[in-house]
C-alpha cells in the first residue's frame, strides 16, 4: 500500500498537505510518495520551501527538471531515502557487465535504472547546476513566482477572475460574464496561441473549462505579462463581437 499526495499539480498548482499526510503514514506504516514533478522547484529557496513543508518525511519523490528548472526534456529525478529498492528492482547480472559493487563506496547507475547505460540523462541536470548553482536557481524561482503574481493582478484590474488557489506561479482564469458560454475558452486560447506572441491552454477545473497560464521561462517577465493581457482583452473582445454582445 502506498500513498501519493502532489506538490504542486500542473494543472492549477495544488499542494496537498504533505505534512499531515506524512504524519498519518508514519503512523500507519505506509509507504509515502509525493508527486513533485512542478512544485518541488521551490526546495531551492528558503522562503518557497515552507509551502512544501512535510516533504522531507516521504519515502520517496519525483521531480521533473525539464519543467521548472528550465533543463531540455527529458529529465525526470526519483529520490529515495531506501537505498536497496532500486537495486532490487532493476539490478540484472550478466557475465559482460561489471560485478556487484555493493561492497565498494560506489552506487552502480546501471544496476538502479531499466536504462542501464542507453542515455545519460543526468549530464543535463549536472550541467545546469555547474553553470547557475542552486543560488541561480532560487533566483529564477523567485523571479517566476513574482511574476506569477503581476498576473494575477493585472488579470483581476482587467476584470477576469481568477479560479486556483496558489502560490505557484500557474494562474487558471476566466471571463466574469462570458465564463458560462460554450466555447469561450477555446476561442481566447485558439486567438491568443495563434498570434504567437504567447503561449496558455485550457484546463478544465470541475466541468468547467478554464483558461491557464503557466510561467516557467526564466525571461518572462512585466512585459510579456503586459503582453499577454492585453492579448487577452483583444480576443476577449473578438469573442464579443462573434457572439452580437455590445
Amino acid at each position: 500500500v502506498m500513498v501519493v499526495a502532489t506538490a504542486g499539480t500542473t494543472g492549477t498548482g495544488t499542494i496537498d498537505p504533505l505534512e499531515s499526510i506524512g504524519q498519518v503514514c508514519d503512523e500507519e506504516g505506509i509507504w509515502f510518495h509525493v508527486d513533485a514533478a512542478y512544485g518541488g522547484a521551490v526546495i531551492t529557496n528558503p522562503q518557497y520551501k515552507e509551502w512544501i513543508r512535510g516533504i522531507e518525511t516521504c519515502h520517496s519523490l519525483i521531480m521533473d527538471l525539464h519543467k521548472w528548472f528550465s533543463v531540455p526534456m527529458a529529465a525526470s529525478m526519483f529520490i529515495t531515502r531506501d537505498q536497496e529498492i532500486l537495486h532490487r528492482t532493476f539490478q540484472i547480472k550478466t557475465d559482460y557487465m561489471p560485478g556487484d559493487a555493493r561492497t565498494l563506496r560506489i552506487t552502480d547507475p546501471f544496476s538502479h535504472s531499466f536504462q542501464w547505460s542507453r542515455r545519460f540523462a543526468g549530464l543535463k541536470i549536472y550541467l545546469s547546476l555547474l553553470m547557475f548553482g542552486m543560488e541561480g536557481y532560487s533566483e529564477v524561482i523567485v523571479h517566476q513566482v513574482e511574476t506569477g503574481q503581476k498576473l494575477r493582478e493585472k488579470l483581476v484590474s482587467a476584470d477576469w477572475i481568477i479560479t486556483n488557489d496558489t502560490p505557484l506561479p500557474v494562474v487558471c482564469f476566466t471571463d466574469r460574464s462570458s465564463q458560462a458560454e460554450e466555447g469561450f475558452s477555446r476561442y481566447i486560447c485558439d486567438v491568443v496561441v495563434g498570434s504567437g506572441e504567447a503561449w496558455i491552454s485550457v484546463y478544465k477545473i470541475g466541468n468547467r473549462e478554464m483558461l491557464r497560464a503557466c510561467i516557467t521561462n526564466y525571461n518572462s517577465g512585466e512585459t510579456q505579462v503586459e503582453k499577454l493581457v492585453d492579448l487577452l482583452g483583444q480576443a476577449r473582445e473578438s469573442w464579443k463581437l462573434k457572439m452580437g454582445v455590445t
